[in-house]
């Protein structure tokens, strides 16, 4: 939980945004990291940004292609605001599970699931670096 609230407000002080005060209890679970993201539509340039501040102080630079990323619009890019809501809670599956079984198995797997949006996985990274956790392909790759 500490961990969500530095990277939340990592994430705000490098978007230029004031974090809002974080009330009530957040609940952890041991299957997922808990992600505060700032509850508004971003501009691509903001989440370009924030992808790039990240990798600043990993061993290796985030690779962005920006090219790709300025096809989709801000609201395409940062997820669907929450009305009246200063962020919003996130979980992200600490382990990916590959699809398997027929398709109608996969349907009701993916029904039952959401893909986090782009400012999502990165906030993410964030939280997993505050919390010490291993970043690596499997635990920072967002799969669409």
């Amino acid at each position: 939980m500490e961990a969500a609230k530095k990277a939340y407000k990592e994430v705000c002080k490098i978007l230029d945004i004031k974090p809002e005060k974080i009330t009530g209890a957040l609940l952890e679970t041991k299957d997922s990291t808990l992600v505060l993201v700032p509850n508004r539509v971003f501009e691509v340039d903001d989440i370009i940004k924030l992808a790039k501040e990240f990798g600043k102080k990993q061993p290796y630079e985030t690779y962005v292609n920006e090219s790709f990323l300025k096809q989709y619009t801000g609201q395409e890019l940062s997820g669907i605001p929450i009305p009246d809501k200063p962020y919003r809670l996130v979980y992200i599956p600490k382990t990916f599970n590959v699809l398997a079984g027929s398709v109608k198995e996969q349907r009701l797997y993916l029904e039952k699931g959401t893909v986090p949006s782009l400012l999502e996985s990165v906030v993410h990274w964030f939280a997993l670096r505050e919390a010490k956790q291993p970043l690596n392909f499997n635990s920072t790759y967002t799969r669409h």
